[in-house]
């Protein structure tokens, strides 16, 4: 006779005495990721594609933008030496901050996006050409040779700034490369004299050192010089941006860049986070929607990931999953209590099926799920929170302000709480420095609801009876006094809000 689910020890872990998890949620890290990821149709494909023009996976964190570059890597793993890859520490933002004070370039860095697309098109064109040729010296030999004869030292030089010693960031040796154009005297007072275009000479190699010229001819030169398509990879723009002008100018120029780099045999594929996307200074940025694509997901789609781990996992069936190994209504929970996001699902899962663990259940039972997301929800305050911090220090502050809170209220329960903070502010009462710039809402109690909206700490109610509804800025209610609120499913657990 078959067991009942309920006598069935779905969680007994087969391999080991550790946590259980259903696959690493740092996608770059999941070596087996292709065996249960679901959809590929939808972005991988398209990621994969040298010639489909997009280029930009855009979304909010844990939406599942590293899973396609994973995704990329892992299909493509035989051609590993095709795949450049390009990490926080290879941009090194840090080093930007350290020489903005000492560069006119970066000083100005507002002005100059169009030389950093050139200096960026230098260096990925040169990442490319590295694995082409076998050595260095042959490299710089086909640099040399593209111009026949004209201007060999400054093309050997060029080459000489791109090679990789070990140390030195993407980031550093395009400082390098700015450091070039200033000492050559090509920049002064918001320009730079070279002209676009490389014209020859008749004069001898006396001629100045035209590095924008030489870096403009060698892109174009670039597509018809290689043999073999290469993927582009760049990941975790966010790990060290600060949202300051100079990174934002610096990412743009990227952004511009590969724009028009990413054709084929390239194909560039950038995982960045939405609000550092709205944050860049484009120019035309209308003119982009085909490089441009944002990573959606609906309930259907993340029921499957979550079910297609398990399954992995566990060697359970898929109909064992729901009402077997979980409650049959934990999809809708965790759905609900993870604002939809793959990743973060992911863990909820995981969070409940090692409380489930911990309490000796053969399965996850109704009051792992409550304990799981009680405990994700006061997780998610802090870290949600915390994408903010340079724009909005001190903003898991105002959210556990909420705490006891009833579930649902009125717009004059957010004025109140403004005012609150505001009178801290103001009577210095110690650590309100910490959140000072709340006070720039003191006038504005609308623009104040608005911001907890955007930033996933409350829903909104068109009235009392209305069901709140998630806030979309781009297809938004009017907010006013009439409208009601709601606290975000996700932050509500962690808050012990009265009303259920």
């Amino acid at each position: 006779m078959a067991k009942k689910p309920k006598d069935r020890n779905y969680l007994a872990l087969r391999d080991s005495n550790e946590n259980l998890d259903f696959g690493r949620l740092i996608a770059d890290h999941d070596d087996d990721l292709a065996q249960y990821y679901v959809a590929a149709e939808r972005y991988v494909k398209r990621a994969l594609n040298v010639e489909d023009p997009a280029v930009f996976f855009v979304g909010p964190k844990g939406i599942g933008k590293s899973a396609i570059l994973q995704m990329v890597r892992l299909t493509k793993s035989s051609e590993d030496n095709r795949i450049i890859n390009i990490t926080p520490d290879d941009l090194a933002f840090s080093a930007l901050a350290n020489a903005e004070g000492a560069s006119s370039i970066l000083h100005e860095a507002g002005k100059n996006q169009w030389l950093f697309k050139a200096l960026w098109d230098y260096i990925l064109l040169l990442e490319i050409f590295r694995r082409e040729f076998a050595s260095a010296g042959a490299l710089a030999g086909f640099v040399s040779g593209l111009f026949q004869g004209q201007y060999e030292k400054e093309a050997r030089r060029l080459v000489a700034l791109s090679e990789d010693k070990g140390s030195e960031t993407l980031t550093s040796r395009i400082l390098q490369l700015i450091h070039e154009i200033e000492v050559s005297g090509e920049y002064a007072g918001g320009r730079v004299g070279a002209t676009v275009k490389l014209e020859k000479s008749r004069e001898s190699s006396v001629n100045s050192f035209q590095l924008l010229n030489l870096v403009n001819s060698l892109a174009k030169k670039m597509r018809d010089n290689v043999r073999h398509p290469y993927y582009v990879l760049i990941d975790d723009l966010d790990l060290y941006w600060e949202d300051k002008p100079t990174q934002n100018s610096f990412i743009a120029g990227l952004f511009t860049s590969l724009r028009h780099f990413s054709h084929p045999p390239i194909k560039a594929v950038v995982a960045l986070r939405d609000n550092i996307f709205d944050a860049l200074p484009l120019i035309d940025r209308d003119k982009f929607p085909d490089v441009v694509c944002h990573v959606r997901w609906d309930y259907a789609a993340v029921r499957q990931m979550l079910e297609q781990r398990v399954v992995f996992r566990l060697k359970v069936q898929p109909t064992e999953v729901w009402g077997g190994v979980f409650p049959e209504n934990a999809s809708d929970l965790i759905w609900m209590h993870s604002n939809g996001r793959p990743r973060e699902a992911i863990r909820l899962a995981t969070i409940a099926a090692n409380e489930a663990l911990h309490n000796g259940h053969l399965q996850i039972l109704p009051e792992d799920m409550d304990k799981a997301i009680r405990d994700f929800s006061n997780e998610r305050i802090r870290e949600v929170t915390d994408e903010y911090r340079y724009k909005y220090p001190g903003l898991e502050f105002l959210v556990r302000r909420m705490n006891g809170w009833p579930r649902e209220f009125p717009y004059d329960r957010v004025t109140t709480l403004l005012d609150l903070v505001v009178l801290e502010i103001e009577m210095k009462e110690p650590g309100s420095e910490r959140y000072d710039w709340i006070a720039g809402f003191a006038n504005d109690p609308r623009r104040f609801a608005e911001l907890l909206l955007q930033h996933n700490i409350l829903w909104i109610k068109l009235s009392r009876t209305d069901t709140a509804k998630p806030y979309d800025s781009k297809n938004s209610v009017e907010v006013t006094s009439e409208r009601w609120f709601a606290v975000h499913p996700m932050c509500a657990p962690g808050l012990g809000l009265i009303g259920g």
